[in-house]
C-alpha cells in the first residue's frame, strides 16, 4: 500500500502533501515578514535625521543655543554696566587729582612769586 506521506524533517513525524503545503505557506509568510522588516530597517538606516530622537536632540540644541545667547547678552550688559560705573569713578578721581594738581601748581607758583618779590 503506497502512502502519500513522508517523514517531516522538522518534527520527524509522518506528513502529507497538505502538511507540506501549509509549511510552504508559513515559510512564504515568514519571508514576507522578513522582507517588510528589512525594508523598514533600511529606511530607518537611511533616514536617521528623521528619527524622533534626532528631532529631540535638534530641539535641545536649539533651546540650548537660545539660552546661551540670552546668558551671553546678560553678561555683556552686566559688563557694560560695570565698566561704565568704573569709568565714572575713574573720571571723578582723575578730575579730583587734576584739581589737586592745579592747586599745588598754584601754591608753588604763588610761593615762587612771593620768594622772588619778597
Amino acid at each position: 500500500m503506497a502512502s502519500n506521506t513522508t517523514q517531516c524533517f522538522i518534527n520527524e513525524k509522518d506528513s502529507s502533501t497538505e502538511y507540506h503545503q501549509k509549511l510552504i505557506e508559513q515559510m512564504d509568510e515568514i519571508e514576507n515578514d522578513r522582507d517588510l522588516f528589512l525594508q523598514e530597517f533600511i529606511q530607518h538606516k537611511q533616514n536617521l535625521q528623521e528619527h524622533s530622537l534626532m528631532k529631540q536632540i535638534d530641539q535641545w540644541e536649539n533651546d540650548s543655543i537660545v539660552k546661551i545667547k540670552e546668558n551671553a547678552e546678560k553678561c555683556r550688559q552686566n559688563f557694560i554696566k560695570s565698566m561704565k560705573k568704573s569709568f565714572r569713578q575713574i573720571d571723578y578721581k582723575l578730575f579730583s587729582f587734576n584739581e589737586q594738581l592745579k592747586q599745588i601748581l598754584f601754591i608753588l607758583t604763588s610761593q615762587h612769586k612771593f620768594l622772588i618779590l619778597g
